[in-house]
């Protein structure tokens, strides 16, 4: 045991020091709660480990408010050291003052930062303790209890097109009721759990419970009117979501008023407008905001515009700008805003519709003419249709060259920076004429920055070559050597055969596109692609311990180490990326230890055997410590659709995954729930092991042979964030490494062969059996096609069902190559195929005169 600083107290700090048997430094000792402190102080020693133990004592003249706010600072810092947190709520759970009031708001805290840093046992305990704390105030229980609803509710959608369960929504719900229950809550707390539980009620579609608990919600005794305001809105918003509009629409009335503020009375119109436009039209809306609610014209206004009425749209946008105008102070800032929705909604017409209503606009109110002409030239208006004509363009161009110009000529003002927006426009809209003018313009420009000068020259050479691929990369290397940085500076220079490469895509410039990207793929340093072999073994090993236990992966030979940095800003990949609750990454902890991985297959599939040592093992085990995720990436070929795996470790992970192509003749989805992927974990005292089994009935059109190629990659979120492939960025299939296929002999394909047919021969026969399914309904004199199918179908089953009965326990190696040849594909691709002979059926009969 390590050196204590605590004198005669081995390695227990003082505040921990009753829970071992000894007298207890602190004012709390002996209390009601001592025992479920001693029992949280017993977890945070866990959390914390040995860093718990330099806890030092709280001076005498800090009081358990300090300590807490204190504490509570120091966990808001997303970057400070958990065990100096826990310490600092330990300080504050010594402090000689502290109440019980104080110790439930500690623990309270401790659980929202553990649920905070991914740590959810952890958080879910401290909240709980906090919640069932002798002498805690009914506000605080309430917000554990919430807190812990909440983070149930989310745990229960975690990751990237999850299958959908209700554990966590039932968990949710049960701690709501709890909060109902709870004595002296006040009715306001009480109303917000009913929300809450019926909002959960809603989502296992439990339509009558939700608006019940609604409705008890509303008749609870002593309400004030604010309070019960607030239940007939939750009353109405249920109803709302459930489309009952009818039943809305009078409690969204009997809650509006004109002296509401400002936002509620929004929020009420608003609702009151969608309901009228569902049940009445648009017209009645329209009426609706125009008599009843015209407090808000521009509300009036854009409704006009969404439905299609532009004209009565712009006459109450002018008299919105008019009003504005009429003011002794106009804000201009709020005129610009309506002249901006004006430019937005033409947008989106011809050009000649846009000019016609534009130009006048901004000749009427010349002070924000350059501030809308600077608006056209960025998000989102650049994204709009009239944004590419070339007339426009032009338009835009002059109107800015005025501008700028104007701009240039007031006392003191520096001369107008080029932005070369105008050319990259251009250029966008096909205009090579045009765009080769403003590369000129922007090359005679003596403040045109040297980047930007550069772009114009590489253009102008571009658009000069016309399509002459030799000639424009000769002159484009020329002028890249011409400059000392690009000349020298890789990254630099491939960025700019890039940008001229797009620049002739767009101007639809083929071959020297095709040029210009061959030239920047010369400067690509190649990178050594890893491989592992993956062997076909005859009696492989079944379950995580088999495998751990194998002579195949305890052979260094067959094992391959995710020891690669991952490339890219980890920290921007995990703040923005779409799958971001798939991912949960760890600090890189200087640990030397990597996750290694092995693969081979047998007659039943693939399987990929990964081990992530750990010293933490059964502390995460027991959801006290976290490690990172796995994203793994498979394809059965450099064309063909990969699937990828967001693996969460247990106890409270799980698995996703996201396939990125649909169902179809050549590729089947690996989905779990369809019995073609497994994915097992188990722990050990040394690491943690992980099992991912893929079946051959999802490659049963595409089964490998000796030296065939699947791509592979692992990328682990620990440690900083590692893989094996070296990806610089997810879903970077340039950068998978190779599984290759080995002993695949002609027996052992035979013996996958075999292992298939059975499951081949089931699809086929349950597509024979399906009532109206893909062969009968064809036959059904009403809803089929007899003609179809005495002529197309008849003949196809008679053919597949003649080698139903060779199927068999006992069939010879011959007769399994020859069924599995001949029909087990086309057995497993029935309703494809079906469908697309009646394609091809209607297709003749319709357009070839049949």
């Amino acid at each position: 045991m390590k050196k204590s600083p605590y004198i005669g107290h081995s390695c227990i700090p003082p505040c921990m020091r009753t829970w071992h048997g000894h007298p207890a430094r602190g004012s709390w000792a002996g209390r009601p709660c001592h025992a479920a402190f001693c029992r949280s102080l017993a977890v945070l020693f866990l959390l914390a480990g040995a860093a718990l133990l330099h806890a030092a004592d709280p001076a005498p003249a800090e009081t358990a408010a300090d300590l807490i706010t204190a504490a509570q600072r120091l966990a808001r810092d997303r970057n400070s050291d958990p065990a100096a947190v826990s310490n600092a709520f330990v300080k504050a759970l010594s402090a000689a003052d502290a109440t019980a009031e104080n110790r439930a708001r500690v623990l309270l805290d401790l659980g929202q930062f553990y649920l905070g840093r991914n740590q959810a046992a952890a958080g879910h305990h401290f909240l709980e303790e906090a919640a069932s704390a002798a002498g805690a105030p009914a506000g605080l229980r309430v917000q554990a209890l919430r807190a812990r609803a909440d983070a149930r509710f989310r745990d229960n959608f975690k990751g990237a097109f999850a299958s959908y369960f209700t554990k966590g929504i039932d968990d949710a719900a049960e701690l709501h009721r709890r909060i109902i229950a709870l004595p002296d809550v006040s009715n306001g707390d009480k109303i917000a759990a009913y929300r809450d539980l019926a909002n959960c009620l809603l989502e296992k579609m439990d339509i009558a419970g939700a608006n019940d608990a609604l409705k008890k919600a509303a008749a609870l005794p002593g309400l004030t009117d604010e309070e019960r305001r607030t239940a007939i809105g939750n009353q109405a918003n249920a109803l709302y979501r459930q489309q009952e509009y009818g039943q809305a629409l009078p409690l969204y009335e009997s809650l509006w008023r004109a002296d509401l503020d400002n936002r509620p009375r929004q929020e009420i119109e608003g609702r009151i407008i969608a309901i009228t436009r569902r049940l009445k039209g648009e017209d009645a809306a329209i009426a609706l905001m125009r008599d009843k609610f015209p407090a808000d014209p521009m509300r009036l206004a854009n409704a006009c515009r969404d439905y299609g009425r532009t004209g009565e749209a712009l006459k109450l946008y002018d008299a919105i700008l008019a009003d504005e105008a009429a003011r002794e102070k106009p804000n201009t800032r709020w005129q610009a805003d309506v002249l901006r929705t004006v430019i937005n909604m033409m947008g989106d017409k011809s050009w000649p519709e846009f000019r016609k209503v534009v130009e006048p606009r901004l000749a009427k109110y010349p002070d924000l003419d350059a501030d809308m002409t600077r608006h056209m030239h960025n998000h989102p208006f650049v994204r709009s249709a009239v944004a590419g004509n070339a007339d426009f363009i032009k338009w835009r161009g002059e109107r800015q060259a005025r501008h700028d110009a104007a701009a240039a000529a007031l006392p003191g003002a520096r001369p107008a920076v080029p932005d070369g927006k105008q050319m990259e426009s251009l250029i966008r809209a096909r205009d090579a004429a045009a765009a080769l003018a403003q590369c000129k313009e922007l090359l005679s420009n003596t403040n045109t920055p040297p980047a930007l000068r550069m772009s114009a020259t590489l253009n102008r050479i571009v658009i000069e070559t016309r399509d002459r691929a030799a000639e424009a990369v000769r002159q484009v290397n020329a002028a890249l050597n011409a400059d000392a940085l690009l000349k020298t500076g890789r990254v630099q220079r491939a960025e700019a055969l890039l940008a001229s490469a797009r620049s002739a895509m767009s101007l639809e410039f083929f071959a020297t596109a095709r040029a210009l990207h061959a030239e920047r793929d010369k400067m690509l340093v190649p990178s050594d692609r890893p491989s592992l072999a993956c062997p076909f073994v005859a009696r492989a090993p079944k379950t995580v311990a088999e495998f751990r236990d194998s002579a195949h992966f305890r052979n260094d030979k067959n094992r391959a180490r995710v020891d690669r940095k991952y490339g890219d800003n980890l920290q921007f990949l995990l703040e923005t990326d779409a799958n971001i609750t798939g991912r949960q990454v760890t600090d890189g902890d200087g640990s030397l230890k990597s996750t290694e991985f092995t693969a081979l297959c047998d007659d039943e599939g693939v399987a990929i055997f990964l081990f992530a040592p750990t010293d933490k093992a059964r502390a995460i085990e027991a959801g006290f410590e976290g490690i990172g995720g796995y994203e793994i990436y498979l394809a059965a070929g450099p064309e063909d659709p990969y699937d990828c795996f967001l693996i969460d470790m247990p106890p409270d992970g799980g698995t996703t995954i996201f396939n990125t192509q649909y169902n179809n003749a050549g590729y089947r989805q690996l989905d779990p729930h369809k019995g073609n992927v497994s994915v097992t974990h188990r722990f050990y005292d040394d690491g943690i092991a992980t099992l991912i089994r893929v079946s051959w009935k999802a490659y049963f059109n595409r089964l490998p042979s000796d030296g065939t190629v699947w791509d592979f990659e692992v990328c682990h979120w620990d440690k900083g964030g590692r893989t094996w492939g070296g990806s610089k960025s997810v879903h970077h299939r340039s950068s998978f490494g190779a599984l290759v296929f080995a002993n695949l002999t002609p027996a052992n394909r035979l013996a996958i062969q075999r292992r298939l047919l059975p499951a081949a021969a089931r699809v086929y026969r349950n597509a024979l059996s399906s009532r109206n399914g893909y062969m009968e309904i064809w036959q059904d004199p009403e809803l089929g096609d007899q003609e179809f199918f005495h002529a197309v179908i008849e003949p196809l089953q008679t053919r597949l069902s003649s080698y139903l009965p060779r199927v068999r326990a006992d069939m010879s190696d011959a007769d399994v190559a020859e069924v599995f040849d001949n029909a087990a594909i086309e057995w497993m691709n029935i309703d494809y195929i079906v469908a697309r002979l009646r394609r091809d059926y209607l297709d003749a009969r319709r357009t070839g005169g049949r």
